[in-house]
């Protein structure tokens, strides 16, 4: 733990009682009138010279910067909103782009799959069966062994 030495903590009161002074001095009338100049006197002193009858400068009014910051917020919310409808437009675009590809695909699988039903019946009427006869019987077709087998 630091500890101060006695001689810190007395330099510590005498500036703590300097800048009180200090605070006192600059809220008195006096200290408001007095000019910043400084002027050497003949024994090298400086003092500041002031003109009685001058009266301080109005202080300037501090900066109202509550409008600045709602103007801020509202620019940065117009951003925002450009950047999100950007960002809307870039995916919908992607989508419709991707969407294309997938449809020709499926329309492509779709044919095969016409193309394929259509095989499938001409099939079985070959074989003496009807495709709607089957699919609504759910009866299983035997198919004849074609295949001669190779006994040993």
């Amino acid at each position: 733990m630091w500890a101060w030495t006695e001689e810190e903590l007395a330099l510590f009161r005498e500036d703590d009682q300097r800048q009180i002074e200090h605070r006192q001095f600059m809220a008195s009338p006096e200290a408001q009138t007095r000019s910043l100049a400084r002027k050497p006197d003949a024994e090298g002193a400086e003092y500041r010279a002031h003109d009685e009858d001058a009266t301080p400068a109005p202080a300037e009014p501090e900066t109202d910067w509550l409008q600045w910051q709602a103007w801020l917020d509202g620019h940065l919310a117009n951003e925002r909103e450009a950047m999100l409808d950007g960002v809307a437009e870039f995916v919908v675009r992607m989508l419709d782009q991707e969407r294309v590809i997938y449809e020709r695909r499926i329309a492509e699988l779709e044919g095969e799959i016409r193309e394929l039903k259509g095989l499938t019946g001409g099939l079985l009427t070959l074989l003496g069966q009807r495709a709607e006869d089957r699919s609504k019987s759910g009866q299983v077709v035997d198919l004849p062994n074609w295949r001669k087998r190779h006994v040993a």
